[in-house]
């Protein structure tokens, strides 16, 4: 059974930043353009978020919503690239959008799903913890619940990513989620692994430029810049995560080609 097989969990999260720094310097092209069309986003959600100490509107939050769609949208070649590359060993030499291409809109689309699978019900909670009273505190409790549920199977299905890619014939949610049968908490430390380095380099620019009041102008710059270029950094680092995963669990979903 392919879900016998037990992935490293220091190994997976460091071969995940391996290929992903190989991936930037053989496909530089590809990751300049999303690095720039992130600092594009990033630029403007600095433009319309308020102030640190300041609650969001309901129309912020919204408009958050759809900047986190749009970056989805313009990380979506960033990724399959990455697993067809740890995958097939394909090389992506430019940065392309195909709203014709079937493999991108479904990859799109369950990347729209994944943020709304974890979204809505983080929102929801943050909602309820903001108001006061009985019911309130009932309702944070559900979403909590949802949140942690959705978590789950977020997780459970992360191995369909790279299936999309590569075009596997099973290529369907249920099948990452049998596939993955098992592994929740490996793919969880995985992953948590996987996002230190980019916090130990983020976090010492947050506290300097941004830290307690919000960032200054320049500050603001210098922070778009740097979560710009970690953002596209490890979304390569966990897209190779990804692949790994699929590599050895994948048995519904189906391998289509033998791994380069």
């Amino acid at each position: 059974m392919a879900t016998a097989i037990k992935p490293p969990i220091f190994g997976t999260a460091i071969e995940g930043w391996r290929a992903a720094v190989e991936a930037m310097a053989r496909m530089s092209a590809l990751f300049i353009t999303a690095v720039v069309l992130m600092l594009i986003l990033n630029a403007v959600t600095v433009l319309v978020s308020p102030p640190p100490k300041q609650e969001p509107s309901l129309a912020i939050q919204l408009l958050m919503y759809v900047l986190g769609i749009v970056q989805g949208f313009v990380l979506t070649p960033v990724a399959i690239a990455m697993h067809r590359f740890v995958l097939l060993g394909e090389m992506t030499p430019r940065y392309a959008v195909s709203l014709s291409d079937p493999r991108f809109v479904k990859f799109f689309l369950v990347s729209v799903a994944f943020q709304f699978l974890i979204g809505i019900p983080s929102t929801l909670m943050t909602l309820s913890l903001r108001s006061q009273g009985v019911a309130s505190g009932i309702l944070a409790t559900v979403f909590a619940i949802l949140f942690l549920l959705a978590v789950f199977v977020a997780v459970r299905i992360l191995i369909l990513f790279p299936a999309i890619a590569v075009d596997a014939p099973g290529a369907e949610w249920r099948n990452a989620y049998r596939d993955s049968k098992g592994n929740f908490w490996r793919t969880l430390l995985i992953l948590t692994l996987t996002v230190i380095p980019a916090l130990v380099v983020t976090l010492p620019f947050y506290f300097l430029l941004a830290w307690p009041d919000g960032p200054s102008l320049l500050g603001g710059a210098i922070l778009s810049v740097v979560q710009s270029i970690l953002g596209v950094a490890s979304l390569a680092a966990f897209a190779a995560v990804a692949s790994q995963l699929y590599v050895a669990w994948s048995e519904r979903l189906r391998m289509p080609l033998v791994p380069a």
